[in-house]
Protein backbone atom coordinates (compact mmCIF):
# COMPACT_ATOMS: atom_id res chain seq x y z
CA UNK A 1 0.00 0.00 0.00
CA UNK A 2 0.80 3.73 -0.32
CA UNK A 3 1.56 5.92 2.74
CA UNK A 4 -0.45 8.81 2.55
CA UNK A 5 2.43 11.00 1.43
CA UNK A 6 2.79 8.71 -1.90
CA UNK A 7 -0.98 9.18 -2.66
CA UNK A 8 -0.64 12.88 -2.36
CA UNK A 9 2.23 12.99 -4.48
CA UNK A 10 0.47 10.37 -6.69
CA UNK A 11 -2.13 12.65 -6.95
CA UNK A 12 -0.38 15.86 -7.27
CA UNK A 13 1.41 14.29 -10.55
CA UNK A 14 -1.61 13.12 -12.14
CA UNK A 15 -4.11 16.02 -11.43
CA UNK A 16 -5.02 16.50 -15.02
CA UNK A 17 -5.84 13.06 -15.75
CA UNK A 18 -7.61 12.76 -12.32
CA UNK A 19 -9.79 16.05 -13.12
CA UNK A 20 -10.59 14.48 -16.66
CA UNK A 21 -11.66 11.34 -15.09
CA UNK A 22 -13.91 13.57 -12.77
CA UNK A 23 -15.38 15.12 -16.03
CA UNK A 24 -16.16 12.26 -17.65
CA UNK A 25 -17.81 10.31 -14.61
CA UNK A 26 -20.01 13.22 -13.73
CA UNK A 27 -20.92 13.79 -17.75
CA UNK A 28 -21.44 9.76 -17.78
CA UNK A 29 -23.45 9.97 -14.99
CA UNK A 30 -25.92 12.67 -15.91
CA UNK A 31 -26.29 11.48 -19.45
CA UNK A 32 -26.98 7.69 -17.99
CA UNK A 33 -29.51 8.98 -15.72
CA UNK A 34 -31.09 11.50 -18.59
CA UNK A 35 -31.31 8.56 -21.13
CA UNK A 36 -32.67 6.16 -19.20
CA UNK A 37 -31.81 3.38 -21.35
CA UNK A 38 -30.41 -0.23 -20.54
CA UNK A 39 -26.19 0.11 -19.96
CA UNK A 40 -25.45 -1.40 -22.89
CA UNK A 41 -27.28 0.76 -25.00
CA UNK A 42 -25.69 3.83 -23.47
CA UNK A 43 -22.54 2.36 -23.85
CA UNK A 44 -22.94 1.79 -27.22
CA UNK A 45 -24.71 4.75 -28.46
CA UNK A 46 -22.81 7.12 -25.91
CA UNK A 47 -20.09 6.53 -24.00
CA UNK A 48 -18.02 5.03 -26.48
CA UNK A 49 -18.07 7.79 -29.40
CA UNK A 50 -17.56 10.41 -26.32
CA UNK A 51 -14.32 8.14 -25.78
CA UNK A 52 -13.02 7.96 -29.34
CA UNK A 53 -13.60 12.39 -28.89
CA UNK A 54 -12.13 11.95 -25.82
CA UNK A 55 -8.70 9.89 -26.70
CA UNK A 56 -8.53 11.41 -29.76
CA UNK A 57 -8.01 14.45 -27.97
CA UNK A 58 -5.41 13.17 -25.97
CA UNK A 59 -3.62 11.81 -28.92
CA UNK A 60 -3.57 15.03 -30.64
CA UNK A 61 -1.33 16.32 -27.30
CA UNK A 62 1.88 17.24 -28.90
CA UNK A 63 4.80 17.75 -26.63
CA UNK A 64 6.88 20.66 -26.62
CA UNK A 65 10.60 20.59 -28.48
CA UNK A 66 11.76 20.53 -24.41
CA UNK A 67 9.75 17.61 -23.45
CA UNK A 68 10.50 15.80 -26.78
CA UNK A 69 14.37 16.33 -26.27
CA UNK A 70 13.78 15.75 -22.65
CA UNK A 71 12.39 12.21 -23.11
CA UNK A 72 15.38 11.51 -25.87
CA UNK A 73 18.03 12.16 -23.13
CA UNK A 74 16.35 9.63 -21.02
CA UNK A 75 16.56 7.05 -24.22
CA UNK A 76 13.31 7.31 -25.62
CA UNK A 77 13.14 6.32 -29.49
CA UNK A 78 10.50 7.68 -31.45
CA UNK A 79 8.14 5.57 -34.15
CA UNK A 80 7.66 7.37 -37.22
CA UNK A 81 5.80 4.49 -38.79
CA UNK A 82 2.21 5.19 -39.60
CA UNK A 83 -1.16 2.89 -39.48
CA UNK A 84 -2.09 1.39 -43.04
CA UNK A 85 -5.31 1.34 -44.08
CA UNK A 86 -6.13 -1.84 -44.08
CA UNK A 87 -4.90 -1.64 -39.84
CA UNK A 88 -6.98 1.50 -39.88
CA UNK A 89 -10.38 -0.44 -40.78
CA UNK A 90 -10.01 -2.74 -38.53
CA UNK A 91 -9.35 -0.51 -35.63
CA UNK A 92 -12.31 1.17 -36.45
CA UNK A 93 -14.54 -2.21 -36.09
CA UNK A 94 -12.61 -2.74 -33.13
CA UNK A 95 -13.53 0.14 -31.70
CA UNK A 96 -17.29 -1.30 -31.81
CA UNK A 97 -16.32 -3.79 -29.03
CA UNK A 98 -16.16 -3.34 -25.16
CA UNK A 99 -13.31 -5.00 -24.75
CA UNK A 100 -11.30 -2.24 -27.05
CA UNK A 101 -12.53 0.46 -25.19
CA UNK A 102 -12.23 -1.57 -21.70
CA UNK A 103 -8.13 -2.47 -22.81
CA UNK A 104 -7.99 1.50 -24.08
CA UNK A 105 -8.86 2.70 -20.58
CA UNK A 106 -6.63 -0.27 -19.09
CA UNK A 107 -3.56 1.80 -21.09
CA UNK A 108 -4.28 4.62 -19.91
CA UNK A 109 -5.60 4.44 -16.29
CA UNK A 110 -3.93 1.41 -15.15
CA UNK A 111 -5.55 0.15 -11.58
CA UNK A 112 -2.50 -0.95 -9.86
CA UNK A 113 -4.31 -4.11 -8.08
CA UNK A 114 -6.44 -5.47 -10.78
CA UNK A 115 -5.08 -7.82 -13.57
CA UNK A 116 -5.92 -5.82 -17.17
CA UNK A 117 -7.61 -7.12 -19.62
CA UNK A 118 -4.98 -7.87 -21.73
CA UNK A 119 -3.28 -10.14 -19.11
CA UNK A 120 -6.60 -11.47 -18.83
CA UNK A 121 -6.92 -12.90 -22.81
CA UNK A 122 -3.13 -14.39 -22.13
Amino acid sequence: MYSPEEISDIQDEEREWLDLLEDLMEEFSEEYRRRGVELTEFLCSCWAPRMVEVLAELDMIRLTEEERRGAECLGVKWDPSTIDEEEEEEEEEEEKKLRYWIRRLDEVAPVPDLPSVAAAEL
